[in-house]
């Protein structure tokens, strides 16, 4: 069983990383109209009570751009196993590289809300023993991958008779090049 401090990514090192990258000299910074693998890192959670989730954004991007994460599994058919339930973050300014979102549940304020479309019923929950975080935008059926994250159980099949820890690596691809999220 993993702990806390297992499950979590040291955001000062993430911070420094993105600062940098986004003061290389020539660089120039575009708003995103969406959001693509690379543009936001999940760099912390917390999977007791209150359930937690912090991620970096390391491009930027556009005011109301809505990015929902899901602690459903992912099955290598393509889709989410949708037994558990998702939440939903939306910009409501520009946002910058380096900059850190991070909420506590209840995911209900602010520019967080609830949105268990496609993902289940039960609820956003990150459980202590293991558990997965998908980042995507778009509808649940059809997803636009951006990040996943696993902790405390390898990258295997989602079934339904395994424990909700287990999720398959999810593959993306965009304009011919294959992403390994």
């Amino acid at each position: 069983m993993p702990t806390k401090s297992a499950c979590k990514v040291s955001l000062s090192f993430v911070l420094i990383v993105a600062m940098f990258v986004s003061l290389l000299p020539g660089a120039v910074q575009k708003v995103h109209a969406n959001v693509s693998p690379g543009d936001i890192a999940i760099i912390g959670f917390q999977a007791d009570s209150p359930d937690k989730l912090a991620f970096v954004v390391l491009n930027q991007i556009a005011a109301g751009e809505t990015i929902r994460f899901t602690d459903s599994g992912w099955y290598s058919s393509g889709s989410f196993r949708a037994n558990e339930g998702g939440i939903e973050f939306t910009a409501s300014t520009n946002l910058t590289p380096g900059t850190v979102i991070s909420r506590a549940n209840p995911f209900t304020s602010g520019d967080w809300n609830t949105n268990n479309s496609g993902l289940g019923s039960g609820g956003f929950s990150l459980s202590a023993s293991g558990d997965q975080i998908i980042a995507f935008q778009g509808d649940a059926s059809s997803p636009n991958m951006i990040f996943a994250v696993q902790a405390g159980a390898d990258w295997s099949e989602a079934t339904s008779s395994n424990h909700q820890c287990r999720t398959r690596r999810v593959s993306r691809r965009n304009n011919g090049r294959l992403y390994r999220l």
